[in-house]
């Protein structure tokens, strides 16, 4: 048997689902090319419309100027338009009436029923404006003079005034003698007086007391007084730690009783002047006066100097 001959390899051919998988992806491709130019010519495009300006127009003003050269219509002229007008406005209601619709027909622009149209008022002749009267110029006022301005008074200069020197403060001792002084001084002057109504008094101190009777009276009437005084010893006094002394005159009458006291001289604090006159009052009434006393005088001015020292009261002289 002959041999067999080799037959040429035919190509294999390619499955057509490859070509047909492959052709629609480059037509995508180009699509979408064509719609991303196209997007991009269209969007960077622009258009502008441009618009009216929204600001108005400024209105133009006309004003009409009547010409000042101009001569002013003569008298005869103004009264014969005086006339006319006053003609005019005597005419029949009627007329007036009719002419109203062709008044209406002028102003809407309208021809009239018999199609003519009204006459236009002639305009009235211009009469110029006074113009207005110059000022009248005013006088000058003369300058005022300029008066002199006063000269300022003189100021006299105050003499210097001479102040006495202040004498110095005299102590407690001299003040004590003053004040007797001044006690035994102011009972002469009552006892003058007294004398010459029938009165006689008697001053007494210590020192001025002459016989016993008065000096034991003096001493029993200082006595009771001390102890009514420590007994109602001031209480602001105390609270306070006040001290000082004063001199105190009494006046009794022939039963002992009170008829007056006065502070011959003050300690310098009210609450012991106090003090003192009322424990003369609470120790009242005193003994009464003895018969050798009663013969000499009927009233008895006893005068001491009191002092609070350390919530106790004592009669010095």
């Amino acid at each position: 048997m002959p041999a067999p001959q080799d037959q040429p390899e035919r190509p294999v051919p390619t499955p057509p689902s490859e070509h047909a998988a492959a052709r629609p992806n480059h037509l995508a491709t180009m699509v979408f090319l064509a719609v991303l130019a196209h997007g991009l010519v269209i969007l960077g495009i622009g258009f502008t419309v441009e618009l009216p300006d929204p600001s108005p127009r400024e209105p133009l003003d006309i004003t009409r100027v009547a010409d000042p050269e101009a001569a002013a219509p003569p008298p005869e002229e103004v009264e014969r338009i005086a006339e006319i007008d006053q003609e005019a406005s005597a005419e029949d209601p009627e007329d007036q009436e009719a002419t109203a619709p062709e008044a209406a027909d002028e102003g809407t622009g309208e021809p009239g029923p018999e199609g003519v149209e009204a006459p236009l008022p002639e305009p009235g002749p211009l009469v110029a404006q006074p113009s207005p009267p110059e000022p009248e110029p005013q006088p000058e006022m003369p300058e005022a003079e300029e008066s002199p301005e006063p000269a300022p008074p003189e100021v006299a200069e105050p003499e210097p005034i001479e102040t006495p020197e202040a004498e110095p403060r005299p102590d407690a001792a001299t003040l004590m003698n003053r004040g007797l002084e001044s006690a035994r001084a102011a009972p002469a002057e009552e006892r003058r007086s007294f004398a010459a109504r029938g009165q006689r008094t008697r001053y007494l101190d210590s020192l001025s007391a002459r016989s016993a009777p008065e000096a034991a009276y003096l001493q029993a009437w200082i006595d009771k007084v001390e102890r009514v005084g420590n007994l109602n010893y001031p209480d602001e006094a105390r609270r306070q730690g006040l001290s000082g002394s004063l001199v105190l005159s009494v006046r009794l009458n022939p039963e002992g009783e009170l008829i007056d006291i006065q502070v011959a001289r003050s300690s310098g604090e009210p609450v012991l002047d106090e003090a003192a006159i009322r424990i003369v009052e609470l120790g009242a009434p005193y003994a009464p006066f003895t018969e050798a006393m009663r013969e000499e005088y009927n009233e008895l001015v006893i005068t001491r100097t009191w002092a609070f020292r350390r919530d106790e009261v004592r009669q010095v002289r």
